[in-house]
């Protein structure tokens, strides 16, 4: 079975214009190796939310700011109340469950079991994968 990360990797690669990847728990070290998979000149909105319980459990990184800050053309957005696993690489969406850390992509010696569901702007296809 192919990781859901490896996946997404898979299609941030071909990213051309914009990349928007939400989420409410992001670690830095599960986005930085997404980073690297993303053209430079694309550009990226990254949207999560920073809650001091969860930052102290470990399930986000504040190490994100850094990130963002240091990759050209890259935005952060805080959503307080954000739930939604939604990422999106030109017209392409994939909405599911999984948030991005290394347990819900695959990553991990005890994976989550996850799913993302990839839907086409274009056509109004959905495929799970």
């Amino acid at each position: 079975m192919v990781e859901i990360g490896n996946r997404l990797i898979e299609r941030l690669s071909r990213a051309q214009d914009r990349v928007i990847l939400a989420a409410p728990f992001i670690k830095a070290n599960v986005l930085q190796q997404l980073f690297a998979s993303i053209p430079t000149d694309v550009e990226l909105i990254c949207i999560t939310r920073w809650k001091l319980e969860e930052i102290v459990a470990g399930v986000s990184d504040l190490d994100v700011w850094n990130l963002i800050k240091e990759r050209p053309n890259s935005h952060l957005s805080l959503i307080s109340n954000l739930h939604a696993k939604y990422y999106r690489i030109d017209d392409s969406c994939f909405v599911g469950s999984a948030n991005l850390t290394k347990a819900a992509l695959g990553w991990s010696s005890s994976p989550n079991l996850e799913f993302l569901v990839e839907i086409s702007t274009q056509n109004n296809e959905a495929k799970a994968f």
